[in-house]
């Protein structure tokens, strides 16, 4: 019975994260300050940001930030930090994956 008052892992993926004042990127942090903290542990991971990525303000909603950066998805960074992602969702036990834009 304690599992079902266990906490699920959400991460909101984008292939960028720097401006959350428009598009994509305020919707992904409109819905990750909307959830409710005490069912979801909710993380915004990006594989690059444009700017800053906006950690301070992430961090205020009580969410995390996740940085994956890649200069091309089909090369050896993009590879590697696929790796590295496969291996955070593992590790961290994520619930629920939603994924954002083309890449």
């Amino acid at each position: 019975m304690k599992n079902f008052f266990k906490k699920k892992h959400v991460v909101l993926l984008a292939d960028c994260f720097g401006d959350t004042q428009a598009g994509a990127e305020k919707q992904i942090f409109e819905l990750a300050k909307g959830l409710d903290k005490n069912s979801y542990r909710v993380t915004i991971a990006s594989l690059e940001t444009i700017g800053k990525a906006p950690r301070s303000l992430v961090e205020s909603v009580d969410c995390q930030l996740q940085l994956f950066p890649v200069r091309r998805i089909y090369g050896i960074s993009g590879i590697r930090q696929g790796i590295n992602f496969y291996n955070f969702l593992r590790k961290e036990k994520v619930s629920i994956l939603l994924t954002y834009h083309f890449s």
